[in-house]
């Protein structure tokens, strides 16, 4: 067994993740970025090169 794989037979994941808390710090990373001053937004390009928000 290789050195990478051991550590995973004694790892005890839930049966399901957490989705409450990843959303939880999901809002708050996004958040936090929004509130930052001098960051400039990069939207996704739509049709035509045209900006979609």
């Amino acid at each position: 067994m290789s050195n990478f794989n051991r550590p995973f037979r004694k790892i005890r994941l839930p049966e399901r993740p957490d989705y409450e808390t990843a959303n939880s710090l999901l809002i708050s990373a996004r958040r936090a970025m929004a509130g930052r001053r001098g960051v400039k937004r990069r939207g996704a390009k739509g049709v035509k090169g045209r900006r979609m928000y």
